[in-house]
Parts: C-alpha cells; sequence; structure tokens
C-alpha cells in the first residue's frame, strides 16, 4: 500500500487501507501466504457483501491479489488464488457514465479549446480526448513513462485498474500537448502536477471544467473513453485493437497478461488517425 500512496488520492488510501485492516487482514492474516485458498479470500468477501458494502466486496478481490502477486515475487507462492473470484459476487447494477455522441462533440470541443481556466485542466481534457484513458491513469501520469522517441507512453501494472500493464501510442498532436507543460510541470514527478496542492490534478477539477463548459451531466472524464469505442467500432477498426487500447480484458488470464504490447503496430496507427479525425471535427 505505501508504494501506491503517492500516486492515488488520499481518500482512495484510506479506502483500501481500510478493507485490509477491517476485513483482509483479520480473516486472513494468521493463514500462511501459501496455505490461503480461494474459497478463503472469497469467504472474505462475501461477509463484506452480507453488510451491504457490495463494491468494497468486489474491491477486495483484487486488493488481495496485490498480496498473492507481490508473494509470487519473493518467490513464497507459485499462483494467486484471486483471477475470477469477484463473477462469485452479485453483479452490480451498471451505471452509464454521460457521454456526448459524436455529433455533438465538435462544439464540446469548440467550448474546451476557448476554456480560459487552469493550463493543465485544458490540457488534461484535451490530451483525454486524444488518448481516451481513464482519470485516474490521465492525472498520475508521469514523466518517465513517456518515451518522446518511441512516441509511447508506458502505464505500470499498479496504476491500471485491471493491474496489468499498458501502453498508450501518442499521436504527433498528443505529443506537442504534453511538450507545452514540460516547462511547468518537466521538474516534477507528474506531468499534471498543480502547483498550489502539490498533488497531481484532481478528477474534480477536470469534472468542474466541463461544468464550467456548460455540460452538467452531459459529459464526464468516463465518457471520453465511451466515445471513442462508439466510433472507432463504427469507422470499422479492429475490435481486439479498440478493447486493448481502452484497457479491456481480452482473451484469457494467460494472453491478458501479454496484451499490452498486442497490435501495436495498428494501434499506433489507429490513434493518430482518430487524432486527425478530432482535428477534422473542429473544422
Amino acid at each position: 500500500m505505501e508504494d501506491r500512496k503517492p500516486v492515488i488520492k488520499e481518500g482512495t488510501y484510506l479506502r483500501d487501507l481500510s478493507v485490509f485492516e477491517k476485513d483482509l487482514f483479520p480473516e486472513l492474516g494468521d493463514i500462511p501466504i501459501d496455505q490461503i485458498k480461494g474459497k478463503d479470500v472469497l469467504a472474505c468477501a462475501k461477509k463484506i457483501e452480507a453488510r451491504g458494502a457490495q463494491e468494497m466486496a468486489k474491491r477486495s478481490i483484487p486488493l488481495a491479489g496485490r498480496i498473492f502477486r507481490y508473494a509470487i515475487r519473493k518467490g513464497l507462492i507459485e499462483n494467486a488464488p484471486t483471477p475470477h473470484l469477484q463473477e462469485a459476487l452479485k453483479p452490480r447494477k451498471v451505471k452509464h457514465m454521460a457521454r456526448l455522441d459524436i455529433s455533438e462533440f465538435p462544439p464540446f470541443l469548440e467550448r474546451m479549446d476557448r476554456y480560459h481556466g487552469n493550463i493543465l485542466v485544458k490540457t488534461a481534457l484535451q490530451f483525454m480526448t486524444l488518448t481516451f484513458v481513464r482519470t485516474a491513469e490521465l492525472i498520475n501520469m508521469e514523466w518517465n513513462e513517456i518515451d518522446f522517441e518511441k512516441k509511447l507512453w508506458r502505464i505500470p501494472a499498479y496504476k491500471m485498474k485491471m493491474a496489468l500493464p499498458h501502453i498508450v501510442p501518442l499521436s504527433r498532436q498528443a505529443i506537442e500537448l504534453i511538450e507545452v507543460l514540460q516547462p511547468l510541470t518537466g521538474n516534477k514527478q507528474f506531468v499534471f502536477y498543480n502547483h498550489s496542492t502539490a498533488k497531481p490534478l484532481s478528477n474534480n477539477a477536470l469534472l468542474s471544467a466541463i461544468r464550467t463548459m456548460g455540460y452538467t451531466g452531459k459529459m464526464t472524464g468516463h465518457g471520453f473513453r465511451g466515445l471513442a469505442s462508439t466510433t472507432l467500432h463504427e469507422q470499422g477498426y479492429m475490435h481486439d485493437a479498440i478493447e486493448i487500447q481502452l484497457a479491456h480484458t481480452v482473451g484469457n488470464a494467460v494472453s491478458q497478461a501479454y496484451n499490452h504490447a498486442q497490435h501495436l503496430e495498428y494501434r499506433t496507427k489507429m490513434m493518430q488517425e482518430w487524432s486527425n479525425f478530432i482535428d477534422e471535427l473542429r473544422g
């Protein structure tokens, strides 16, 4: 947990720490790591679910998985018992995030480009438009993750929702955006470093800008992902390439471990063409 503290919001850190201290450690802490079975972790998650904390129950399983992956790296165990355990919990109701249709996007782009607030916030929204990464991945982006020569952003597994490394090909336009920020935050750890808080930008800062632009309830950070997915599919791009670029699970557990580099040449071309398409929408 401590190694993740600098890169996640304090509320997220405290919430995850609470799961460990109140639920996982009391139930599993006295069992040798190599003797903990999937049924033990699931029983713990079921107890959390039984008290009505459904989201916390689902979260407890990948959190336990971090401990097992650490044990694997240390040579204490061979395999983690946590994959697919979440499927045994009650499905949660899917809440669809507000997003615009591509036909509504040109006026949004115009307002975004004319936004006169914080330059970091404006650039973050523009960059998210081109890369459609998750908000947490965006705001925790670090300078040392960017390969300017190869035009790639390599996100380590511990920052990703699926706990697998991810590669984001950066278009010419995406590179130009972050180069603008180098004089402002290039000497800091995070690309979107907020000097006033001494932390990365918050998700609320992006949502506040979207509200200021007049899109309350019409667009969210997650909306960029849905917009890109729908449009790229409609434009005929390869389904697996789109899904991998969205960091969704494709294939079985073994193939997923290597997916981050799959179809990379194709995805690089797709991401550049997506940026060109966004420029065309600007008129």
